[in-house]
């Protein structure tokens, strides 16, 4: 949640869409483009907590990226002899007319199958199959009808129009979805999650699902290009959270030999507890590949003497009852190399302090605080660092009043900023790309 101080608004990023009210609770919430945002959000710092919603602010170079993300495709090659499907009804095969088009669609399935005149067309992982019946055989799909590419957002099986066949042989047939196909759509200028329709489910003798297309916590990974949900608590001492993905709801299957083998879901779990004696991590990763399911925990406690990690894989084959375990324990020392030397001398609290005032002026000020990294050299060997003043260049003993800047060092300084701005989301999608990435194009 933002808010705007020139105009006093509340604004709120969910699944990519920016919406707007003049008061936080109980407010009348109304959407805004991501192209009509104050300007004062595309100046959001790169390296912020909170620079990841700049891929849905209009007109921003990481908006820019990640719609080129969504028309970029992921093919693969199909083996015609190799490749099959199986679509179970709950009952007789029921199909509802698809609006606007002279086609239709399954409603009694969880998969994809759609009519088109006499032919019905199966969409599975990513891979177009066709049959001559809504019951198969099914073979792979050569050609798919342009009036599938016609399909308005408000059908169901809309995401199915995101999947191409791009040429064949006798042997294999070339495919490729874009990540339309998982939920991540253009819409003025970003990248949004979903429809934002509701397509009901089916409900017989059992019950299908319809994706998920709004909501629950969704996030953009623009390093997957997927997306995923997540749950947390967050204490005084750590933290816990918990993150899903699932086919059918977070997106479709993968191809199938991708890595070989189909990807049902996934769910994860991690923790995290600090205390004055150390701190623990822990997660647990579960995913389903078919008939074999996958377990990873992962547990590093890191301590004064040093830290130690642990990793154990549990892998089960639910066809034959199989289980394989591999456990795995590190423990690394918090090694000083200066220890083992009898001819260097060990700091002072004395010495500690004159070097503390040497090297103040490096790049802080407060006790725990980070070096900052606003130090740059330019072509010609001289040494600058960026303030809130502007350059300054480094003499013999202190820096100089404010320079002039340079194209080089403020591309430099650019560059770093982005540099830092990926690498901290790249950490923080090690979690949320848990639960996006794996089902994700990437």
């Amino acid at each position: 949640v933002f808010m705007h101080i020139g105009s006093q608004a509340y604004f709120i990023l969910l699944s990519g869409r920016w919406y707007t009210s003049a008061k936080l609770e109980q407010g009348a919430w109304s959407h805004v483009a991501a192209d009509k945002l104050p300007a004062s959000f595309a100046k959001i710092a790169p390296d912020s907590d909170r620079a990841h919603v700049l891929a849905h602010v209009g007109g921003t170079e990481q908006a820019k990226e990640a719609v080129l993300d969504a028309h970029i495709p992921q093919t693969a090659t199909v083996n015609r002899s190799e490749a099959s499907v199986v679509v179970i009804y709950d009952g007789d095969p029921k199909f509802a007319k698809i609006e606007g088009a002279d086609m239709y669609y399954a409603v009694n399935t969880a998969s994809s199958v759609i009519r088109v005149g006499t032919k019905y067309y199966c969409c599975d992982g990513a891979v177009w199959f066709v049959a001559d019946s809504p019951l198969g055989p099914w073979a792979v799909c050569v050609s798919v009808p342009t009036v599938i590419y016609t399909i308005p957002p408000s059908c169901p099986v809309y995401n199915v129009k995101y999947v191409y066949v791009y040429s064949y042989t006798p042997t294999v047939v070339y495919v490729g979805y874009t990540p339309g196909y998982v939920g991540c759509y253009v819409y003025r200028g970003t990248v949004v999650y979903g429809t934002g329709f509701v397509y009901v489910g089916w409900r017989g003798r059992v019950y299908y699902a319809r994706p998920a297309t709004w909501g629950v916590a969704v996030r953009y990974n623009p390093y997957t290009g997927g997306w995923g949900v997540r749950v947390g608590y967050r204490g005084a001492r750590g933290w816990v959270s918990v993150s899903y993905r699932r086919a059918g709801w977070w997106g479709p299957r993968g191809y199938r030999g991708h890595r070989g083998y189909r990807g049902y879901g996934n769910f994860s779990a991690e923790r995290s507890v600090s205390g004055s004696r150390g701190s623990y991590q822990g997660s647990v990763d579960v995913e389903r590949r078919g008939a074999s399911t996958e377990i990873d925990i992962e547990r590093q406690l890191e301590t004064e003497k040093g830290t130690l990690t642990g990793n154990t894989e549990i892998d089960i084959d639910r066809r034959s009852g199989e289980v394989d375990v591999e456990r795995s324990l590190d423990f690394e020392p918090n090694e000083n190399l200066y220890d083992r030397r009898d001819d260097v001398a060990r700091p002072t609290e004395s010495n500690r302090a004159s070097d503390t005032a040497r090297t103040a002026d490096r790049q802080t000020t407060e006790a725990g605080q980070q070096p900052k990294n606003n130090v740059y050299a330019d072509p010609s060997g001289n040494v600058h660092r960026k303030t809130d003043q502007g350059w300054q260049q480094h003499g013999s003993n202190n820096w100089s009043s404010p320079t002039p800047s340079s194209s080089s060092l403020d591309r430099d300084h650019s560059a770093r900023q982005r540099g830092t701005s990926r690498t901290q989301d790249y950490q923080q999608s090690r979690s949320s790309g848990r639960s996006g990435s794996r089902a994700g194009r990437r």
